[in-house]
């Protein structure tokens, strides 16, 4: 009984603190706060918030906790944060669960105070969490009426962009690419006199300012480039007789080793890493055989290149898991190829045929629906596809992407949602999404105002910018809020004769 008089004397005394709304100190609630209000990269796009709450509270067993996020929080109009409400049933001693919140695409550095309150058996108090929004970098990238390379920046996530800048020593910058370890150092790769993609420059504070331009010994045109840490990334080029050679940093992208053989591929199509540390290449060798090799040690070394049987060459690959893998290619006799693995690569299938078709790209839009890119063997167009539905293992018949002549790119954008994007019979920038995981495709699009569709990057599954050139000359840029549906009339950037390339550094 008395017992009973004190637990009844201390919700008493509780309930009377809530109707005068007295603040409740969260720290006494909170085990694990997954952000950190003091940085300007706390909210990440389509990353919940999730607060570990941990309660202490003795109470009736049959009381219940309810936490209660406010509804929204707008800013300039912009709708950033959504409410979510929990009920918990707590025991008569601790009770303790897991609370997401949703927000929209953070596009300030804002900070709000968040509204956290507490509900007892229907009396309520409450507490403010202060709550940083991150700034979105992105990067355009091109060339000017001068033959310039020209870049603009955003730390709005699009909303204005800076004026167009000069980088001394290249005609054109050609892509970008940031590490995701640290969203704003990456490096952005220029065209020499002769149109080579020779030249690397360094960003370290989100694409505002460069480094002046940077050479790889031996490499005579850089390709592609991937960040697997803070320090390591690997890059792939080709020296002066087009034979693919490879680099890798230890220090961000500021330097980067001599270019070095990747075994016997003489032709590194792809190159995909499982890990921070483990990787994939392939190609082919030069008796053209279609060949793979491992790495374990972020791209340094590299493993005695194997065989996969039939394979003339293959193209590319992708990774479902540590130890799912597919690959695409082609053999001089059967055409499209793909084989399977999976043991990680010690392994492989045999190479089913992929009718009608020679692989050019390979993209999954889930861990079974995929689609491949190629050239049609009967038109020679490169705009056909075919699709997976299983992993890989079997592949539907040839089909062409309707008023396609050719495809630049494919996109994920979200569980079964990809674009591509490309030219027409014109000649003109086109557009095709799909929602099925790349069975069907939508007919072929045109954004008003672009001329040349270059390229595309999304901030959220929702949110993209795409960029080109118009009839004019001019650099412009266009807005999708709907996955790449629909997109805005297209919108000059001054300063720009072409934009080659966008991307998000976060």
């Amino acid at each position: 009984m008395k017992n009973l008089i004190l637990l009844l004397s201390f919700c008493c005394l509780f309930f009377a603190c809530s109707k005068k709304v007295k603040p409740i100190d969260l720290s006494a609630f909170m085990t694990n706060l997954a952000i950190d209000p003091s940085s300007e990269n706390t909210l990440f796009a389509n990353t919940p918030i999730v607060l570990d709450l941990t309660i202490t509270q003795r109470s009736n067993p049959r009381s219940t906790f309810s936490f209660t996020a406010n509804d929204s929080i707008t800013y300039n109009g912009v709708l950033y944060l959504q409410g979510s409400t929990i009920t918990v049933p707590i025991n008569s001693t601790v009770g303790s669960t897991s609370v997401s919140l949703s927000y929209r695409t953070a596009q300030s550095n804002q900070i709000f105070n968040f509204i956290i309150s507490y509900s007892i058996n229907g009396k309520t108090a409450y507490d403010t969490l202060p709550i940083a929004l991150q700034k979105s970098y992105a990067v355009m990238v091109g060339n000017n009426s001068s033959s310039q390379g020209v870049y603009a920046y955003t730390n709005n996530g699009g909303q204005t962009w800076s004026n167009a800048q000069t980088i001394s020593g290249t005609s054109s910058l050609y892509n970008v690419f940031f590490n995701a370890a640290t969203p704003k150092k990456g490096i952005a790769l220029g065209v020499d006199a002769i149109n080579n993609v020779k030249y690397y420059f360094y960003t370290s504070d989100g694409g505002k300012t460069w480094s002046s331009a940077q050479t790889i010994s031996g490499l005579n045109s850089l390709l592609s480039v991937q960040f697997l840490s803070i320090s390591n990334g690997f890059l792939v080029g080709v020296n002066p007789n087009n034979v693919s050679l490879y680099s890798y940093t230890t220090d961000g992208g500021q330097t980067w080793a001599s270019a070095q053989s990747l075994s016997s591929l003489t032709t590194i199509n792809s190159v995909v890493f499982s890990s921070t540390t483990n990787g994939l290449a392939v190609g082919k060798n030069e008796s053209n055989q279609g060949v793979y090799s491992f790495t374990t040690d972020a791209g340094k070394t590299w493993s005695t290149a194997q065989t996969i049987t039939d394979f003339n060459g293959i193209s590319t690959l992708v990774f479902l898991s540590a130890t799912n893998i597919v690959v695409s290619g082609y053999s001089t006799v059967n055409g499209g190829l793909s084989s399977y693995s999976t043991d990680g690569g010690q392994t492989w299938s045999n190479a089913q045929t992929i009718s009608g078709i020679s692989p050019i790209g390979l993209l999954f839009l889930s861990a079974t629906n995929g689609v491949v890119l190629g050239y049609n063997s009967v038109t020679l167009l490169a705009n056909s596809y075919a699709y997976t539905t299983d992993g890989g293992k079997t592949w539907s018949n040839t089909q062409v992407f309707s008023g396609f002549n050719f495809i630049l790119n494919i996109y994920n954008i979200a569980s079964m949602n990809g674009l591509i994007i490309g030219r027409n019979s014109s000649n003109q920038g086109v557009y095709a999404y799909t929602i099925d995981g790349g069975k069907t495709w939508s007919s072929a699009q045109t954004i008003s105002g672009i001329t040349n569709l270059n390229a595309v990057a999304f901030i959220t599954t929702t949110k993209g910018i795409a960029v080109g050139d118009n009839s004019s000359s001019q650099g412009v840029c266009a807005y999708t809020t709907d996955g790449g549906k629909t997109w805005s009339s297209a919108q000059t950037i001054s300063g720009f004769s072409k934009i080659i390339y966008i991307v998000f550094s976060n």
